[in-house]
């Protein structure tokens, strides 16, 4: 997974935008001055003084142009799509279902049986940052994967949760055994996070250029399903989903069905 690229899709700082057009607005300042030099010129003709003196400028103007120019394609160059990075998850999850295999050390011939039940969706409860995509879908930079492998007596689940920027991985292999879970429970949640949290713009401008950043995001409301398995013993496997109510309708069934039993 190439952090380094992930991370552009959430701070691409509004500040090196904010830069280039200040370059190109003072370039442009500069640059106007060049066709009132035009009469001038003629007059004077090359005469080196005259040249020293008024063109410098202009060739300033010129060169903040050139440069702003290249900070504001530097600045769209880098972006990364939503897609893109729901393709760096994916290839990040490639092998998650081998790894939950080994994690559990179970063998294929158990589970055949029965489907595994997979919960795979955005960490909503803790993350660094987060971003409204253009597909109006909101991302943030965790992920958790959770496979849930049911056999005959026990809910063997196993729960991958990484970061999408930097190297941090959490892998859990958890086995309850039915008699011991009390209860799943399913409750809908709701987040307001406002501008500065979600943009951590870290921006050396003066406040006008603050405020003027501000406009670039929006507050981001976000609702979701919250996920939890709790046991006798207190413990609890615990995701937020949003838009996988087959899988939790999956899930009840199966315990509903084993508490029966």
């Amino acid at each position: 997974m190439d952090y380094a690229k992930n991370k552009q899709y959430f701070k691409k700082s509004t500040k090196t935008l904010i830069v280039g057009i200040l370059f190109i607005v003072l370039g442009l300042g500069l640059v106007r001055t060049l066709p009132s030099l035009i009469p001038s010129l003629r007059y004077y003709g090359t005469n080196v003084r005259f040249l020293v003196r008024m063109l410098p400028p202009s060739l300033i103007g010129i060169i903040l142009l050139i440069i702003g120019g290249l900070i504001i394609y530097n600045f769209i160059k880098k972006s990364i799509s939503d897609e893109e990075y729901d393709n760096s998850i994916k290839s990040a999850l490639s092998k998650v279902e081998n790894d939950a295999l080994e994690n559990l050390d179970i063998d294929k011939a158990e589970i055949q049986e029965v489907e595994p039940i997979t919960f795979k969706c955005f960490n909503y409860d803790t993350f660094d940052n987060i971003k409204k995509g253009k597909d109006g879908k909101i991302r943030t930079d965790r992920y958790k994967a959770v496979i849930i492998y049911p056999t005959q007596n026990e809910l063997n689940t196993y729960e991958y949760d990484f970061s999408t920027t930097e190297e941090l991985k959490m892998k859990t292999g958890t086995t309850y055994f039915y008699k011991d879970i009390v209860s799943i429970s399913v409750s809908t949640k709701t987040r307001s996070i406002s501008n500065m949290q979600n943009k951590k713009i870290n921006l050396v401008l003066n406040k006008i250029a603050n405020k003027f950043a501000d406009k670039f995001v929006e507050d981001i409301i976000i609702t979701y399903e919250d996920l939890r398995i709790i046991t006798k013993g207190g413990s609890s496997l615990n995701v937020s989903l949003i838009g996988q109510n087959d899988s939790i309708k999956a899930l009840r069934t199966l315990l509903k069905e084993k508490k029966r039993t």
